[in-house]
């Protein structure tokens, strides 16, 4: 009888401990941060993604991504930043979504999901925010991390790799979409702790394969509110008159072409587009500006949630 009890003991021990099992976060304790390369003409290069706070939304609660364009694998985070989106994760389940802005309507998005299933298939919005799926290849263990292998390629402008879905690092297609990005690194509190095979330089940074020059914005040339609600202003303008300006998405597609005659006081408008995230190209005779930008009004509407 004795020895009954203390099985049945055991057995009520054990099972709450293997209920409560959990995958391991993708986000470490104090600071996280992704180096992801972005392999698009005129737009390419590497972005630092990191967060080290939540928020709730909707009674749930979401880890704020900042985003930031890289110019240097040292370069210091935070002058330039913005807040590029929200992730959930449900560690117990496996997991993780992004609060997205498809259409000017605010979605969770399935980011990562570690309890697929061989043959099962991955349902996904592309690059141009239309339904997708990718069917599962292969389930593995490497340096106790469950790997899940999707056959859906990404690219870093050198090679293309399979899509995996990492326990504890995230998907190596970075956050923005399956396509063109490609996870270099992570870090955690600072570490170096992760990397992928497109880190060929083992420093988590790759030059842009771009087409047309993209001048270090930050030293000469940036736009002013960033966020905004419409309204920009060129802060220390360079010394050849701008001669246009076009408005790309983030998926390379030109949304808006501003004429110079249309400027006012170094001032232009973008209010026209729908909020989100934006590329502001501003081209002189000689050197082409890049300088990422966001339409605060998508944070407006988020808040109303």
């Amino acid at each position: 009888m004795k020895q009954l009890i203390i099985y049945v003991i055991l057995l009520l021990t054990i099972i709450p401990s293997v209920h409560c099992q959990k995958y391991s976060s993708i986000f470490s304790k104090d600071t996280t941060q992704w180096n992801v390369f972005e392999c698009a003409a005129d737009a390419g290069g590497t972005f630092a993604y990191y967060s080290f706070s939540d928020t709730i939304i909707n009674s749930k609660t979401y880890h704020i991504i900042y985003k930031e364009m890289l110019y240097s694998p040292s370069q210091v985070l935070g002058n330039y930043s913005y807040i590029f989106g929200y992730i959930r994760e449900d560690t117990i389940n496996g997991k993780w979504w992004s609060l997205e802005d498809n259409n000017n309507q605010h979605q969770e998005v399935l980011l990562m999901d570690l309890n697929l299933l061989k043959g099962n298939y991955f349902p996904f919005l592309d690059q141009n925010q239309q339904p997708d799926s990718a069917l599962v290849d292969t389930i593995y263990y490497q340096n106790g991390r469950k790997v899940i292998e999707i056959n859906k390629l990404h690219g870093d402008c050198r090679n293309v790799y399979k899509t995996l879905f990492i326990e504890g690092i995230g998907p190596t297609s970075g956050f923005e979409g399956i396509g063109r990005f490609s996870l270099i690194c992570k870090f955690e509190n600072n570490n170096h702790v992760f990397s992928t095979q497109s880190d060929v330089n083992g420093n988590c940074f790759l030059e842009g394969g771009t087409d047309i020059k993209s001048v270090k914005n930050e030293d000469l040339i940036f736009l002013y509110p960033n966020p905004t609600s419409g309204i920009l202003r060129i802060i220390n303008p360079p010394e050849e008159a701008i001669i246009g300006i076009k408005i790309y998405t983030s998926s390379g597609q030109v949304i808006l072409t501003i004429n110079s005659s249309e400027l006012s006081s170094g001032k232009f408008d973008i209010s026209s587009l729908q909020a989100g995230i934006y590329f502001v190209n501003l081209q002189t005779e000689s050197k082409l500006y890049t300088v990422p930008i966001i339409l605060k009004k998508y944070y407006q509407q988020l808040k109303m949630l």
